[in-house]
């Protein structure tokens, strides 16, 4: 049996405009993460005065972390918007 052959496919040449044309989320992203250490901050220091009981030390420690997560992603956010 022969096998059918096929034609190389033609791909689409880019119009050389996609970068300048390219939307960006960072705006997004920079509310999210402004949003999120601000919550983050709120909830580590409630955590950490207000309640008194076993698992608020965890509770604070996360929160924490996540603060931690948040201003270091708004660090890449400002590095990449200077770009």
């Amino acid at each position: 049996m022969r096998q059918k052959q096929h034609a190389p496919r033609r791909h689409r040449q880019p119009s050389g405009s996609e970068p300048l044309a390219a939307r960006s989320a960072l705006g997004l992203r920079a509310a999210l993460s402004g949003t999120a250490l601000v919550l983050a901050l709120v909830a580590m220091v409630f955590f950490a005065v207000v309640t008194d009981g076993p698992g608020t030390a965890v509770a604070a420690v996360i929160c924490a972390v996540v603060a931690l997560v948040a201003l270091v992603d708004l660090g890449v956010i400002a590095r990449r918007s200077r770009m």
